[in-house]
């Protein structure tokens, strides 16, 4: 179980404890399964990091697992193109195998 910041989280991650709002609010229980309109909703929310299952590997995310992230970082962002636009060129990046950071 590690503690990851809201903003790396990634689409299939199942949470290890229950993730609440500040007063106390249940928004998750342990074992669900993340999804991006899931981890939109917690932004939403002001949650900032959470619990997960797994370990700190130390590896590079693989291409799905970062265009995962890029759909959960461009949510609500569909009807504006020069976000859409930037999306794809990042999706590019990706596709022809740039490491991250470097796009």
């Amino acid at each position: 179980m590690i503690k990851i910041p809201l903003e790396d989280a990634v689409a299939g991650q199942r949470v290890a404890r229950p993730v609440a709002t500040p007063t106390g609010t249940v928004l998750l229980q342990a074992g669900e399964v993340l999804t991006s309109a899931v981890i939109a909703g917690l932004r939403r929310k002001g949650i900032d990091s959470l619990m997960i299952d797994g370990e700190v590997t130390g590896g590079v995310p693989s291409a799905a697992d970062r265009l995962a992230e890029l759909d959960v970082r461009f949510a609500g962002h569909d009807g504006n193109p020069l976000m859409m636009e930037l999306k794809e060129l990042m999706v590019r990046q990706i596709a022809q195998g740039a490491p991250r950071g470097t796009h």
